[in-house]
């Protein structure tokens, strides 16, 4: 195969156009399982860096065509990143995405901060409030939990600050912009939760509009710095005059700012001028780079050994991407697929079996391969194709609470037994294989026509079934070594033997 990538770079400005218009994006995310981390104030330190011309670093992005089925699990960037409920960012496309794009496998958490901070007017992070006080000042709200009040807060430059700085570094790169870049609520109406707070209620974050004219959104600073370099001195400051006008800042106060705010605009230029590189991963072309199941299998290798959100991705989440993508929720009572695993998980830890999300992924891609795909494990190629995993998302809601059953079945029989995981067994595959046993015996069930005595015979029968052989399956496995790495295909031949039996 030929080399699959080629460096490139882009001006910041444009990375971030690309990336910023929801409706016409062609810088996208894919829509994994790895969420966006940062904290405001590590938007804050990255802005700070990029002002003082320090490096922004690498990219990483894949360059995806209108044939590749995974351009669905795309999405455009956030503006507003919402954690005050189950939902992380805020869901603002509801378009297909365009016929070609990039999408950003390494380096989001930098692309988001950044659209974050000079995104547009509305732009920023909704936080409970408590997050605020936690991550502005370093330390735990103190007292009863009570309401969560929230707030939505966008980066702004405290113009006071600014000019004290100034007056002490007198260059912009010289500037502790930590110090001079704070989050301020700046929609009275949708920026603040409405329940009624007690008089002594202590808020995390300033108001715009008690604080007019000490304050103006980065956003338009960076939307009106210019967009090419060669911008004097003369003209920044008259820009900058202009712009404290705008923003109802007094005449007295406009002398006392318009200096060191047409310094901090003449800094942003170069900073919309800094040249991002990345490495692109091309698209398929059958005649430079072989086979389209090579090429997966390279796209899906080179995917999980990233290191994103500090761990690295896994098959798994790409899994789960298509598994939210086509989830029923009309047959899992409403909930989403994100919903029925992270339930199933507490109840398996209620049952002792200590186990990650991506772990329950594997386990149920395991049912899913026996019961539904012959026995046939999901490769690299199928991730990226789509035509084998697509229909997995139906099949597991259709039957989601017999799959819980079956799951959480073969869990409570270890417990009930005293089998402990991670002491007397380490596998989950050794699990998956029994919950998939499991499910398949269940499902048979509901083909039969029983009355309450023979229903009550056969899950009599089933239970028993287990309980006479999850002791030495799940102790002999793992002593046996069937289910390390080096064994990996062991897993395929079980599923496989099981799914013909």
């Amino acid at each position: 195969m030929a080399q699959i990538y080629q460096e490139q770079y882009e001006l910041l400005k444009d990375l971030l156009a690309k990336a910023g218009n929801h409706q016409d994006a062609t810088l996208l995310i894919p829509d994994l399982q790895r969420p966006y981390i940062w904290e405001p104030s590590a938007v804050v330190r990255l802005v700070d860096s990029l002002i003082r011309g320090w490096p922004f670093g690498t990219l990483l992005t894949w360059k995806v065509k209108a044939e590749d089925p995974i351009r669905i699990l795309a999405r455009p960037f956030w503006h507003v990143v919402d954690r005050t409920g189950d939902n992380q960012g805020s869901k603002q496309h509801t378009k297909a995405p365009p016929g070609s794009f990039q999408m950003v496998l390494d380096g989001q958490q930098r692309v988001q901060s950044l659209l974050v901070a000079f995104g547009n007017d509305k732009s920023g992070f909704k936080l409970l409030d408590r997050a605020w006080h936690e991550d502005l000042n370093r330390t735990r709200a103190l007292g009863r939990k009570g309401k969560n009040h929230w707030s939505v807060g966008c980066l702004c430059v405290d113009l006071r600050q600014l000019h004290e700085a100034y007056t002490i570094a007198k260059k912009a790169s010289a500037i502790d912009y930590t110090e001079v870049l704070s989050w301020v609520v700046t929609d009275d109406a949708s920026g603040l939760s409405k329940d009624p707070k007690p008089a002594t209620y202590k808020a995390p974050l300033k108001v715009l509009t008690a604080n007019q004219g000490k304050f103006i959104r980065l956003s338009r600073l960076w939307d009106r710095a210019p967009q090419q370099a060669g911008f004097n001195p003369y003209e920044a400051e008259d820009l900058a005059i202009e712009i404290l006008r705008d923003n109802e800042v007094s005449e007295v106060d406009v002398k006392l700012y318009s200096r060191p705010l047409g310094v901090l605009l003449l800094a942003l230029v170069d900073v919309k001028q800094t040249r991002v590189t990345y490495l692109e991963l091309a698209q398929y072309d059958e005649h430079t780079l072989g086979r389209r199941k090579d090429y997966n299998d390279a796209i899906v290798n080179i995917f999980t050994r990233l290191n994103s959100a500090g761990r690295a991705l896994k098959n798994e989440d790409i899994t789960f991407a298509w598994l939210k993508i086509g989830w029923n929720t009309a047959k899992t009572e409403g909930r989403s697929a994100s919903k029925c695993v992270d339930e199933l998980n507490e109840e398996l830890k209620g049952l002792g079996v200590q186990i990650s999300s991506n772990e329950v992924i594997s386990g149920i891609s395991f049912v899913w391969s026996v019961a539904f795909n012959s026995g046939k494990l999901l490769s690299n190629h199928d991730l990226l194709e789509g035509d084998a995993i697509r229909p997995m998302a139906n099949d597991l809601s259709e039957t989601w609470f017999l799959v819980a059953e079956a799951m959480t079945t073969v869990c409570s029989c270890a417990k009930d037994r005293g089998l402990k995981f991670r002491e007397q067994y380490q596998s989950v595959n050794a699990l998956a294989y029994l919950w998939a046993w499991s499910f398949l015996a269940l499902d048979a069930r509901q083909e039969l026509t029983l009355d309450v005595l023979g229903l009550h015979s056969l899950n009599t029968r089933i239970q028993e079934a287990i309980e006479a052989l999850i002791d030495r399956w799940l102790i002999c496995t793992n002593w046996a070594g069937i289910w390390s790495s080096a064994n990996a295909k062991s897993t395929e031949d079980f599923a496989k033997g099981l799914a013909e039996c």
